[in-house]
């Protein structure tokens, strides 16, 4: 029954949301990982899905990227981001899965050509249950997906924030502690 599984990933989504991540990276549970494998799989796995949609899944890799960080975490936080990056590019679009280390910081990005988020709005969509647009609201969606990827940013002593994708659309920014 579709309502019976959509209340139990909201349960999940709640659970996940209200479990602190912060308690988990203070208890140890990180290890260097070097981000751009996590990018390279997350671009094959959702290759498919992406030319389904007639949208093209791209990754740009600047330079190795090695965190301190829980690797199921972030792979959960960046497979939210290009989800939604799929789900509202057109048709013909492009997503692109890119990273950078600039100075002390890794930073990871996920462009869509979608609609974008008008500035006002940026925000918000990091707010529980918060849908630009109910009609476009994704279907199966809790609404939790993108305040979990934000809190398990700041778990990992990053940020996210909504921007503009150069040439329109939404950019997500992860940015994280690079590790020597």
């Amino acid at each position: 029954d579709q309502t019976t599984d959509r209340m139990a990933q909201l349960v999940e989504d709640l659970l996940l949301l209200a479990r602190s991540d912060r308690q988990l990276v203070e208890h140890g549970a990180l290890s260097r990982f070097p981000l751009e494998e996590l990018i390279e799989d997350l671009t094959a796995l959702y290759g498919d899905s992406a030319h389904e949609r007639g949208v093209q899944l791209t990754s740009q890799i600047a330079a190795p990227g090695l965190v301190n960080g829980h690797p199921e975490r972030l792979r959960q936080l960046l497979v939210n981001l290009i989800s939604n990056a799929l789900r509202f590019s057109p048709p013909g679009g492009t997503v692109t899965v890119g990273l950078a280390v600039q100075g002390s910081t890794v930073q990871v990005w996920v462009d869509d050509q979608g609609p974008g988020i008008p500035p006002e709005q940026r925000e918000l969509v990091f707010q529980p249950f918060w849908q630009a647009d109910q009609a476009r609201s994704a279907r199966g969606s809790t609404g939790l997906g993108l305040a979990i990827a934000r809190a398990s940013a700041s778990a990992h002593r990053g940020r996210l924030v909504a921007a503009e994708a150069p040439g329109g659309g939404c950019r997500m920014l992860l940015e994280l502690p690079v590790v020597a």
